[in-house]
């Protein structure tokens, strides 16, 4: 992380090759895949992307933020969309989701599973290894132990390990606003968005897919939100009071640019086809720049200088876990009034 600027006149300096040997294995695999990754990153300004095009699906794809504006940057925070630019668990999913798909079978899960492992941390070391993409990496690989096992949901138990050897290897973490929060948001996604499940809901959702899908997707981000959004105001002040429309735009949108990406860079030995699926993606990337910028610019779409105290975070943490608690005790005496209706009319 340090960096340092110098002159050297133009004819003071000479190309000469550095010698690797002192370097450890690991220290040379992450060099060489950061030269593979400009190289990548090099193919996409060729293809006549927009500046701004670019420098989204460089920062979702590579993790390469050099080329965001302020402005472009500004649009995300105040639509509440910057965790799409970050990598995080929403890209390694991407990935772990698509060989899932291809290796669905029940006779090469294992191999599914392997292979998935494999590709999430050749990813990480090809974006450089950054805390959020080894935590979310962690994460899967504890997940596809769990899958293995016949397991399909994360639990609590599987969070807790995760954060556990996260927090073995680096114990400084837990005072990183990036653990505190990507783990809240899986925290609230695991806990909250169950509770929500039990919501009664209209009779559509279940019959239409798609609405049934824009429902789960809400509910999803409710919960995230709710999780994190005490430390939110804690730390930068702000809450985006139209997250939910974000999410609703940026999470389908970064999934396509992030699908087509994969593509795109493995379509390098054919010129002419990377060239027009890079130009769908500077399209998908061009139109959520312009709808996140539509959201930004609407009236209170961001609340500024709601900053709030230690104090005030962990009341508002326990004014959720006991809103969690009520809903158990809501449902069990729910349950407990029906069974004996039924056991009177019996």
């Amino acid at each position: 992380g340090v960096v340092a600027r110098t002159y050297i006149n133009k004819d003071s300096w000479k190309r000469s090759r550095v010698s690797m040997r002192r370097l450890g294995v690991m220290q040379r695999v992450l060099i060489g895949m950061r030269s593979a990754r400009d190289r990548l990153l090099s193919h996409n300004e060729k293809h006549n992307m927009s500046e701004s095009a670019y420098a989204v699906v460089a920062a979702m794809t590579m993790g390469d933020r050099s080329g965001l504006t302020r402005e472009l940057r500004q649009s995300y925070a105040a639509s509440g969309a910057s965790h799409v630019l970050a990598l995080s668990g929403l890209h390694l999913g991407v990935i772990y989701g698509l060989l899932s798909l291809i290796f669905v079978h029940r006779r090469m899960r294992v191999l599914g599973q392997v292979l998935a492992m494999v590709a999430i941390w050749a990813y990480a070391a090809l974006v450089g290894m950054p805390p959020s993409v080894l935590r979310s990496a962690t994460m899967l690989t504890i997940f596809a132990f769990v899958v293995l096992t016949g397991r399909r949901q994360v639990s609590l138990n599987t969070l807790a390990f995760a954060a556990v050897v996260q927090l073995v290897v680096s114990p400084l973490s837990l005072w990183d606003v990036g653990f505190q929060m990507s783990f809240l948001a899986v925290l609230g996604i695991v806990m909250l968005n169950m509770r929500l499940g039990n919501v009664e809901t209209p009779a559509c959702i279940g019959r239409w897919r798609v609405i049934g899908w824009v429902w789960s997707l809400v509910k999803v981000s409710l919960a995230a939100q709710l999780a994190v959004a005490p430390l939110s105001m804690y730390y930068f002040g702000t809450f985006p009071c139209y997250f939910l429309l974000t999410n609703l735009v940026a999470i389908p949108l970064a999934t396509i640019i992030v699908y087509t990406s994969i593509v795109m860079y493995a379509l390098g030995f054919w010129v002419w086809m990377q060239g027009v699926v890079a130009t769908f993606v500077g399209w998908m990337a061009t139109l959520m720049n312009a709808l996140l910028g539509f959201i930004a610019s609407l009236p209170g779409a961001c609340m500024y200088g709601v900053h709030i105290n230690a104090r005030q975070v962990w009341l508002m943490y326990a004014l959720l876990l006991v809103a969690y608690l009520m809903s158990f005790y809501i449902e069990r005496r729910n349950i407990t009034t029906a069974s004996r209706s039924a056991l009177d009319k019996l």
